[in-house]
């Protein structure tokens, strides 16, 4: 499991806000990649905040309480589906991850849409050159799935070569 994985859906199913150890002993993660790589990621993705009103002091140390945020524990349920089945994280995802889910789509659709525009815009210079690099292609996949959601695959440019490398006697 990914750490960011393991770190929301222990939050997730913790219910309450956790500190920094907890976090270490109940995910299995080192303390270095819980608090110097996931915990400041997820913290400026807005997916955890620090309770305010939780903390302790640790040899003279305060020490920051962190809980998920809405946009957290939806993230969390996408990366761990099986969180649904837990009644309490149900209950308290439940109005607020259609539209989670609703703008998730529509920033991918967004994206899609960057980059059809992008390689219509390169079709149309060559096309207007009326030449290319030799061994140049594009290739644009649109397809309606059974609930009319378009799913987009596209890649141009040169193919990557791949060479061998020489047997060594």
């Amino acid at each position: 499991m990914r750490p960011v994985c393991a770190i929301l859906r222990t939050m997730a199913l913790a219910g309450r806000s956790l500190n920094k150890y907890e976090l270490e002993k109940k995910t299995k993660l080192g303390w270095d990649s819980i608090y110097d790589d996931w915990i400041p990621k997820m913290w400026a993705a807005k997916w955890i905040e620090i309770d305010p009103e939780e903390y302790e002091l640790r040899r003279g140390k305060t020490v920051e309480y962190y809980r998920l945020t809405d946009l957290g524990l939806c993230r969390a349920i996408k990366l761990n589906p099986d969180l649904l089945e837990n009644r309490n994280i149900r209950r308290r995802v439940d109005p607020i991850y259609h539209d989670f889910e609703k703008r998730e789509k529509l920033a991918r659709t967004k994206g899609y849409e960057r980059r059809i525009s992008k390689l219509t815009q390169d079709i149309n210079q060559i096309l207007k050159r009326r030449t290319a690099e030799p061994g140049w292609e594009a290739n644009l996949k649109i397809r309606a799935d059974n609930q009319g959601d378009l799913k987009y695959t596209w890649s141009y440019g040169l193919p990557v070569r791949r060479h061998r490398k020489p047997k060594q006697s």
